[in-house]
């Protein structure tokens, strides 16, 4: 009778072990995961096409360099005019993130966005997006140990054509 209870104990701090060591795997791989600069980025680009849909202007604007420039020569300020002004124009808007393709070199890095959007200005629809068009590039600088975009490649657009 001992033997069996014995042999029962056995089996019970066998699974307890295998359960705490798959329990720390998972911790350590969730740790490492979460805090990858891969993964930080993808927050990044994730968390401001969530702020855009909700036409957050503070929080989008949180993920742009003070230092941005583009090719269109737009500027952290003009960029804020673009997105105020089109936040107060669009209706809804829908962004679906289809592919990301990151490089990262030391602090800084480039993510080629594969995407479609739509939205809604007065009582028009616009769709954006197919295999025709082509990627969003949004370039990253690491500044104080946040992702920010420092540039962004495939919409041109200045604030002059606004006004």
């Amino acid at each position: 009778m001992k033997a069996k209870s014995i042999s029962q104990k056995n089996k019970f701090q066998n699974l307890y072990i295998l359960a705490c060591i798959f329990f720390l795997i998972t911790i350590v791989s969730y740790f490492i995961y979460w805090t990858s600069d891969s993964s930080k980025i993808r927050r990044t680009i994730n968390s401001g096409r969530k702020s855009i849909e909700r036409k957050n202007l503070e929080l989008c604007l949180s993920f742009f360099s003070k230092n941005y420039y583009d090719s269109a020569e737009n500027t952290y300020d003009e960029i804020a005019k673009i997105l105020d002004f089109l936040f107060l124009k669009i209706n809804t808007i829908k962004i679906r993130i289809k592919k990301i393709n990151l490089k990262i070199r030391g602090n800084e890095a480039s993510a080629e966005i594969h995407g479609t959007i739509s939205m809604t200005i007065g009582k028009q629809k616009i769709f954006l997006g197919s295999k025709n068009v082509s990627p969003v590039y949004l370039f990253f600088r690491r500044e104080d140990d946040k992702w920010k975009i420092i540039s962004v490649e495939g919409i041109d657009f200045t604030i002059k054509e606004f006004l």
